[in-house]
């Protein structure tokens, strides 16, 4: 697929969250998205690995979303 201009990108002026975004697939997503013009909530449980993702569009959490105590 050919992403184009962020403008007729389908996910222009679009929110995604992507768990286990501080590497491998959930890396590439993110990067995938922000190309493609969303916003993007990246999460992941190492918070270095999210230090170099923070930008305008792409903000960062670090949280173990399988501890419910976490996610209260």
């Amino acid at each position: 697929m050919d992403i184009g201009s962020e403008m007729n990108s389908p996910m222009h002026n679009r929110r995604g969250v992507v768990t286990g975004a501080g590497s491998g697939i959930g890396q590439a997503v993110v990067s995938r998205l922000l190309r493609a013009g969303a916003e993007v909530l990246a999460v992941d449980i190492e918070s270095a690995r999210l230090t170099d993702m923070a930008s305008a569009n792409c903000k960062t959490i670090s949280v173990d979303l399988a501890d419910p105590a976490a996610r209260a």
